[in-house]
């Protein structure tokens, strides 16, 4: 399992819905560090009691390590649409992060649905897109 040398404590504070202890756990530890990014998507995707700071968790730490930036950046031609697109593919792993299974390292299941939250008008032909973000709710609960 890939989250076993997340620190010790982390998925029990985690389940708890335990903030304060989970925030202290994760300080020490680099904000792309892949167990504690799996325990936090498995956490989420399971929906008990920490569902949501586990959601809330791997966003900011998902945003805060670039790697959904660097997807987008990569994906688009349009540079001053980074920004918005980076945060609605943010909202988009928000909102699908129940349909993390940990078949895949998060970051892989990340680019996927990350991929599936904006709408493209492309111009040119090639992979990079000029994108215009859409707008979706954060999920309730």
């Amino acid at each position: 399992m890939l989250d076993r040398a997340a620190p010790p404590g982390l998925r029990e504070a985690v389940a708890r819905g335990d903030a304060p202890a989970t925030r202290q756990l994760l300080d020490r530890i680099p904000v792309d560090d892949p167990e504690v990014l799996d325990v936090l998507a498995r956490a989420a995707a399971d929906g008990g009691v920490g569902a949501r700071l586990a959601t809330e968790l791997l966003v900011e730490r998902l945003d805060a390590s670039g790697v959904v930036r660097r997807f987008v950046r990569a994906a688009l031609l349009d540079e001053a649409a980074v920004d918005d697109v980076t945060q609605d593919a943010l909202i988009s792993v928000a909102g699908s992060v129940h349909s993390f299974a940990g078949e895949a390292k998060v970051t892989t299941w990340c680019t996927a649905s990350c991929a599936t939250g904006w709408s493209t008008t492309c111009g040119g032909s090639g992979p990079r897109r000029r994108c215009r973000p859409t707008t979706s709710p954060l999920p309730s609960g």
